[in-house]
């Protein structure tokens, strides 16, 4: 596994997901699968090249006399109504269908990084607002005592800025072992041990422009694009042709057939005999056993058809949903936005008035809560609006990662 150095730069989104799709076990295991079935594709083709073998063998008989038979024989299939053609396409399909969920198994891998990064950045980001919690919350500890020592304010005000301070400072230390768990997982989909050290770039407060086409255009893109649904497609070709290898089955193989070779009492003697011929070889009856298997592949494929229907129903619902979302992170970025404003705006007035004691101390709390809470949704909006789109160009079937973002 590649282990990013701790003294290297923070590593980008697309520098995470570089190394999840070479550290992945499961990416790799889908290769290894994927390298099988061209090799079963492979064999498929064999029977289109001659069979070629050579046989010797030696016996004692009676009298102590020695036996030694040389022979050399070549097979060539001929015709057999398309049966090896069948097995070959659909060998190749099921490559095909093979290749494209490998391909699907890395966009999932390269999501699930994604989410996993923004949502360490998000843990970094809750973490900066408790630490100015605290030190908001200390500040009003000293404003009450400052209140208390001129006589303006009673003592239980003081107490309460205390526990306040000290709920703020157990939310830093929360959010501290929020951002080992988020840590711990992305590292995790990088392939890595929960412990391994790095550090991650923050991205940038400006957003991407996005002209988004309507969402049947989305889902029409989505048909084309993603590899679950040409895997599904393809299972359905891959299943029509292991059915036309089981009708062809049902008639005459004819292949051609040579040999030459000797029977006598030395070993490698030059060959004195040789046949040619032809072989048809026609299952008239096989106790409806191949019957059955037409009934089997008949039934396979219509379960493919179906699985295929189910899919796409499901594709464009996921497109629907991220398009929706996308949609909703855009409206509450602008929202957020204007909360922190006020939120922030509103903790200024009061405190300025609380200092000259013109407010209480309920009010002082509402206004700092309010504030935390306006930069927590901010930073949160941000990168929920990253992670809407991240899931939106998932389920059009974008190319695994784009560098550029």
């Amino acid at each position: 596994a590649s282990v990013p150095d701790p003294a290297a730069e923070p590593l980008s989104v697309a520098e995470c997901i570089e190394a999840a799709l070479l550290n992945s076990p499961k990416a790799r295991r889908s290769l290894q699968i994927t390298r099988a079935e061209a090799a079963r594709a492979g064999r498929a083709r064999s029977p289109l090249l001659p069979q070629m073998a050579a046989e010797v063998s030696a016996a004692r008989r009676e009298e102590r006399r020695e036996k030694y038979d040389a022979s050399f024989g070549v097979r060539q299939l001929l015709f057999d109504f398309g049966s090896t053609r069948a097995d070959i396409d659909s060998a190749e399909t099921s490559l095909l269908s093979s290749k494209l969920r490998h391909n699907d198994l890395l966009m999932g891998i390269a999501l699930e990084t994604q989410i996993n990064y923004y949502q360490l950045l998000n843990a970094k980001a809750r973490l900066e607002a408790a630490k100015e919690s605290v030190q908001q919350r200390k500040k009003h500890v000293e404003m009450a005592e400052v209140r208390y020592d001129t006589g303006i304010a009673n003592r239980s005000e003081v107490l309460r800025t205390q526990v306040l301070l000290s709920q703020a400072e157990l939310e830093e230390v929360n959010e501290r072992s929020r951002i080992r768990d988020a840590h711990g997982r992305l590292a995790v989909s990088m392939g890595l041990r929960p412990s391994a050290e790095f550090e991650v770039r923050d991205i940038p407060d400006e957003l991407i422009e996005q002209e988004l086409a309507d969402a049947a255009a989305l889902m029409d893109q989505a048909i084309e694009r993603r590899p679950a649904l040409q895997s599904a497609a393809a299972d359905v070709v891959s299943m029509k042709e292991a059915l036309r290898a089981e009708e062809a089955a049902r008639w005459p193989v004819l292949s051609a057939r040579a040999r030459a070779g000797r029977t006598g009492d030395k070993i490698l003697p030059p060959d004195d005999e040789w046949t040619l011929g032809l072989n048809l070889n026609w299952p008239i009856f096989t106790g409806f056993d191949r019957t059955h298997r037409i009934r089997e592949h008949e039934a396979l494929v219509e379960a493919a058809v179906k699985e295929y229907e189910d899919k796409l129903r499901g594709v464009e619902l996921q497109v629907w949903e991220a398009y929706s979302e996308l949609l909703r992170a855009a409206q509450a970025i602008r929202s957020a936005e204007a909360y922190w404003e006020s939120a922030r705006e509103s903790l200024r007035v009061v405190e300025a008035e609380y200092e000259e004691g013109q407010t209480g101390i309920v009010e002082l709390t509402d206004a700092q809560t309010d504030f935390t809470h306006a930069r927590v949704t901010k930073a949160e909006a941000r990168l929920d609006w990253h992670m809407a789109l991240s899931k939106l160009e998932r389920a059009v079937g974008k190319e695994i990662y784009d560098t550029g973002r």
